[in-house]
């Protein structure tokens, strides 16, 4: 089923804040290379971005009411770096340069978004004197989930807090 697009008019049932033909033609230039593999594949690794995105704390509230708007984006009474507002029907570039960032990710490693975590995998204290830790593995919600930086840092003007503590919200 095809992407349905919000261009910040508010449209019912959008799934995406920019085409896959869009996310290609950023991956090409960002990153030198297509992403593989079928249409469905790139749809779904992009609702599944958008889907991510939409659940980080934004400034501002939507734009419209909730049966009209179906994404986060766009909103009201949310300002740049520089204080400019972004007008109520705009979805801000870098939104859109977010939502090919985690797609890409994604695509290459479905589920990367929302890994599954073994807590049993951590560092135990096991010293106090000369401070000692027993290592019983990797895991851990910041080693199951890649650091986004390029995407993070383009968006954290617009969330709430400055996103200062973005990665612990989604875990």
């Amino acid at each position: 089923m095809a992407l349905l697009i919000e261009d910040g008019t508010g449209v019912v049932g959008a799934d995406a804040y920019a085409s896959v033909a869009d996310c290609i033609a950023w991956a090409e230039k960002y990153f030198g290379s297509s992403l593989t593999g079928s249409t469905a594949s790139k749809e779904a690794a992009i609702r599944r971005a958008v889907f991510f995105l939409d659940n980080l704390k934004w400034e501002g509230q939507a734009t419209y009411q909730r049966d009209r708007q179906s994404l986060a984006w766009p909103r009201a009474s949310v300002y740049d770096r520089e204080g400019y507002a972004i007008p109520v029907d705009e979805i801000p570039r870098e939104i859109i340069f977010a939502q090919h960032v985690f797609a890409r990710a994604e695509h290459q490693e479905p589920g990367v978004l929302s890994p599954q975590v073994d807590r049993s995998n951590q560092k135990i204290l096991s010293q106090v004197g000369s401070i000692a830790w027993d290592v019983k593995g990797v895991g851990g919600v910041d080693a199951a989930r890649p650091v986004v930086t390029m995407a993070l840092d383009g968006i954290r003007q617009f969330l709430v807090g400055g996103g200062s503590s973005v990665l612990m919200q989604r875990g």
